[in-house]
Parts: C-alpha cells; structure tokens; sequence
C-alpha cells in the first residue's frame, strides 16, 4: 500500500468500521504515474469501501487491456466510469464497467458520507 493511502485510511476510518471513499481518475498513467488506481486498490485492501470514477482521457484505457484494471478488481474497488466522457470519446459502447451519467456523479460528489480524492 503506498504509504500516504496508508495513513490516510488509518486517520480516516472511524472505530469499528471502514470509511466510504470515492476516488477520481481523470489523468491517464503516464500524467497521474497512477496514483488513482493505486490509491483506490490500497484503501479497499485496507477493508475501506471504494468506488473510482473514471473520466477524461482515463475513460479510453478502460478498454480490456489496461494494466490497472487487474489491481483494481482483485482489491474489490467498484468501477464507474463518466459516460459523458466515453461518450465523447466514442468508447462507451466498447466498455464492459457500469457507465454513470453526470447526474449521478454529481450526486455522489455531493454525498456528505463519502470522503473524495481528486487525481
């Protein structure tokens, strides 16, 4: 786990159970060095419930291949992706995770209960 999604949970989980987290992907690997999906799989091994929304650019390495895509999954982390922006990138068709339409992000953005990491 990288240290600071490490500390993170820890200070983050209140007693005798596990935070809700909602991470966001919007910068490819090569921008972000992966942060994301890093973070998103090390809190959901450190038993906190995690959903990642993928957007922007990230939505294209969706596609089955994308190495982080495994490290994900085997956490347990849930995959959402933005269909606005596969949309417009004309993949959303091509996805095989659940496509959530701006409404619905907004409103998990919006959920008191969720603590959100932006990358």
């Amino acid at each position: 786990m990288p240290e600071h999604a490490a500390a993170t949970a820890t200070a983050a989980t209140p007693a005798g159970g596990s935070a809700r987290w909602l991470v966001v992907a919007s910068r490819r690997p090569a921008a972000a060095g992966a942060t994301a999906w890093d973070d998103a799989a090390a809190l959901a091994r450190a038993g906190q419930d995690v959903v990642l929304v993928v957007t922007d650019d990230v939505v294209v390495d969706l596609l089955r291949g994308a190495p982080w895509r495994s490290r994900v999954a085997a956490a347990g982390v849930r995959v959402l992706v933005d269909a606005a922006a596969a949309r417009r990138r004309g993949v959303l068709d091509r996805l095989d995770v659940p496509a959530a339409e701006p409404p619905a992000l907004g409103a998990l953005l919006a959920d008191p209960g969720l603590r959100t990491v932006w990358r």
